[in-house]
């Protein structure tokens, strides 16, 4: 049974947001919230950008820059690009003052860290926006920015990583080797967002064979 043969049923999920073709958020027979990713989705998300403490002012101006330079190349609406930076809320702290799951970039980091390996876990951070409850109230696209240095398993280390129509986190910490060239390393950090909002958009995956 598809996604859309189940709407209405007795068990099957609500449709909260998208269309019955193209659902973004759903609700289950059990009250849970799921965020529908569709490599193939027609609409476009808004398009949330974030980064960590690790990255400069400089470096900001040209991942933004790179942003809308994509979204521009391929024509997404640049107004659907909503830039947060170093995002934290206002209950970032609980009351014991340990960090608040979901309510800070700080937050995500900290959470997939991996002292062992002094590395991030990339695919556990973009896995993890699957229970994001911030894609349950306002569905979006994901991107992560970080000069930290992220892995997946079976790989000592990976530029970035993503998950089709939800997110990606992608690391600058393998170009700081180019800092003498700044123009080359800038170019190379483009392309590197090219190639991974890509995989957001469902581009190139296993199905570039269709």
């Amino acid at each position: 049974m598809s996604m859309t043969d189940s709407f209405g049923g007795e068990r099957g999920p609500t449709l909260i947001s998208g269309t019955p073709e193209y659902p973004i958020v759903v609700k289950t027979g059990e009250g849970i919230y799921r965020r529908v990713a569709l490599p193939e989705r027609p609409q476009q998300l808004d398009t949330y950008v974030f980064s960590d403490e690790t990255i400069s002012g400089n470096d900001q101006q040209i991942l933004s820059e790179a942003m809308i330079e994509l979204f521009n190349t391929i024509k997404l609406d640049t107004r659907k690009l909503k830039f947060f930076g170093n995002w934290r809320s206002e209950k970032y702290i609980d009351s014991r003052g340990y960090l608040t799951p979901y309510e800070s970039i700080e937050w995500v980091m900290k959470k997939n860290y991996d002292n062992r390996r002094s590395q991030c876990d990339a695919n556990s951070i973009t896995f993890g926006s699957y229970y994001d409850p911030y894609q349950y109230r306002f569905p979006h696209w994901e991107v992560i920015f970080t000069k930290r240095d992220l892995f997946v398993e079976g790989c000592n280390f990976v530029f970035g990583c993503a998950q089709p129509d939800l997110s990606t986190i992608i690391s600058l910490y393998q170009f700081e080797k180019f800092a003498y060239n700044p123009g080359l390393r800038k170019e190379i950090i483009k392309t590197l967002i090219f190639h991974e909002f890509g995989h957001v958009l469902g581009l190139p995956s296993e199905r570039r064979g269709k």
